[in-house]
């Protein structure tokens, strides 16, 4: 069964990865979400200009994954009777990234009898997403970054296209699965399982996020004193065994 979806059409429910296709570039099924990590991750490391498009892209990430959060929270508040806190507060898509201008249009069906659901991208902080040719058929290139997105042509800006990917990922469900390390000397996003526990990419310790603060010390000040206690009950212990212990002397030989 097919489904309508941003960006261009039609998606399997099947299919694990969340995918899209362009049918007028004939280029098969891309996967979504792990183009978008990887475009962040190169934007993240290349020019200031990129640095900042990857930001405020992962901005508009972490808000509105931190909006499901405080949606579901709501529910939760409004089940216990509204009284024991002030309501837990979301934000729309439209709050989020109020600085990025969208199309949405229906087009008539490519493949299929349903028409397809295009939800485009026109203006990101960086410029104009597409930039068609000019009069005399020259074509022009997305002015600022450098880091382009995979397959498409330099006339596309790449945020537009990033954020693009982020509304399908969304529409999709699996938003929460993208994730940045919070380690400071690493920053880079990841793919993982949809659980706020996860806080760092696999090539880091989660303790590393921990070492340091008043509650981490305490732990470690309070399995020190364990250990050494254990220690010190077990010496006492062996110290005991050995004093009861009656001294068997050698026999004597005749």
């Amino acid at each position: 069964m097919a489904k309508p979806n941003m960006k261009i059409h039609v998606f399997r429910t099947e299919w694990q990865e969340p995918e899209f296709r362009d049918p007028m570039e004939k280029r098969g099924w891309i996967g979504t979400r792990r183009i978008l990590v990887d475009w962040l991750n190169r934007a993240f490391l290349a020019t200031p200009a990129d640095r900042d498009a990857a930001e405020r892209v992962g901005t508009v990430i972490k808000r509105m994954n931190e909006s499901t959060a405080n949606l579901l929270a709501h529910v939760q508040w409004i089940g216990r009777g509204c009284v024991d806190s002030p309501a837990p507060t979301y934000e729309s898509f439209d709050q989020i990234a109020s600085s990025y201008k969208f199309n949405v249009d229906l087009y008539p069906p490519h493949e299929a009898r349903k028409w397809e659901l295009r939800c485009t991208c026109a203006n990101a902080p960086s410029g104009e997403v597409y930039l068609p040719a000019t009069k005399s058929g020259l074509l022009r290139v997305a002015p600022q970054l450098s880091e382009r997105w995979p397959g498409r042509a330099a006339v596309y800006n790449p945020e537009g296209l990033a954020l693009e990917a982020v509304v399908f990922t969304a529409l999709y469900g699996r938003l929460g699965t993208i994730k940045r390390c919070e380690v400071a000397t690493c920053r880079k996003w990841f793919l993982s399982k949809d659980d706020r526990r996860v806080r760092c990419c696999p090539k880091c310790d989660v303790d590393v996020l921990r070492r340091g603060t008043p509650k981490r010390r305490k732990q470690l000040a309070d399995a020190a004193k364990k250990f050494r206690r254990e220690v010190k009950q077990y010496d006492a212990f062996r110290e005991q065994a050995s004093k009861e212990q009656p001294n068997k002397s050698s026999p004597r030989r005749a």
